[in-house]
């Protein structure tokens, strides 16, 4: 009797000492899907940006990295009560540098798609718009359309971007370079025909371009897609996405975002 109590004593303290083990990690799992704790806890918030895409994000000549995103969430963070760390990247490293935990969040012009979808968390989006072309003003390309009449064209995308996919999905000769800048350089120096861009940040870069270079660029005013832009964060951030998202509708209701689209219409960038 002694015997057995001592068997079914030893597996009770096992099976007790499994659940324990059970329980702490579970614990532990869920505090560490805790993201907006984690991030209070620490004060900050880091996030990261491909600084090449005026007005959303650009490097001012004092070196400040700006723009309506970088801005919005300035005033999200400010909101929550935490300060921001902004790192630049590269816009093809940040899903994977988020995805690993490098990064709290991506806050670089991230158009919605069912592609990133299944990597990232998507916050609700703040603004609509498009992909448009930019031409060099001569030539055969002013009189596209639509992305059939580029077939035979050599294109200009930033790597990573909507507009590298969409151009890579209708068979186009696709040129990819790590920055907008690099893609408007390609057009402007006759390497490409065309440079397919967001056409918020088109045609802002087309403009600070236009008025140093006798030589002109123009955007077509058609547009080859529409989407919605958001920012990313990494999957179990649940409760940094919904902080985010009521701060977001917050400031839509009070027209923030709409004052941030006014203020940097307007706002000269470092391109």
């Amino acid at each position: 009797m002694g015997c057995q109590m001592s068997v079914f004593n030893r597996f009770a303290i096992v099976v007790l000492a499994v659940s324990m083990a059970c329980f702490s990690l579970f614990s532990c799992s869920r505090k560490s899907n805790d993201s907006l704790a984690a991030i209070k806890s620490k004060g900050e918030i880091t996030i990261a940006t491909s600084p090449d895409f005026p007005p959303f994000e650009f490097i001012e000549k004092d070196g400040n990295i700006t723009g309506i995103e970088i801005e919005l969430f300035k005033r999200i963070a400010a909101d929550i009560g935490v300060k921001v760390k902004v790192e630049s990247v590269d816009f093809d490293a940040i899903i994977p540098s988020v995805v690993s935990g490098k990064y709290d969040l991506g806050v670089s012009g991230f158009s919605i798609t069912e592609e990133r979808k299944r990597n990232v968390l998507f916050c609700n989006p703040y603004t609509r718009t498009g992909i448009a072309l930019v031409v060099r003003d001569s030539g055969k390309a002013l009189s596209i359309k639509s992305a059939s009449q580029l077939k035979g064209m050599k294109v200009s995308v930033q790597s990573g971007t909507t507009s590298d996919t969409f151009c890579n999905e209708n068979g186009l000769d696709v040129n990819a370079y790590q920055s907008n800048t690099e893609a408007e350089l390609a057009l402007a120096s006759g390497k490409v025909d065309v440079w397919a861009i967001d056409n918020v940040t088109g045609k802002r870069m087309v403009d600070a371009y236009n008025r140093d270079h006798s030589s002109k660029l123009r955007m077509l005013d058609d547009l080859l897609s529409y989407e919605e832009y958001a920012f990313i964060a990494a999957k179990g951030s649940d409760t940094l996405v919904n902080a985010i998202n009521a701060r977001l509708d917050k400031f839509r209701s009070d027209g923030t975002i709409d004052r941030l689209f006014e203020e940097f219409s307007e706002h000269s960038s470092a391109q």
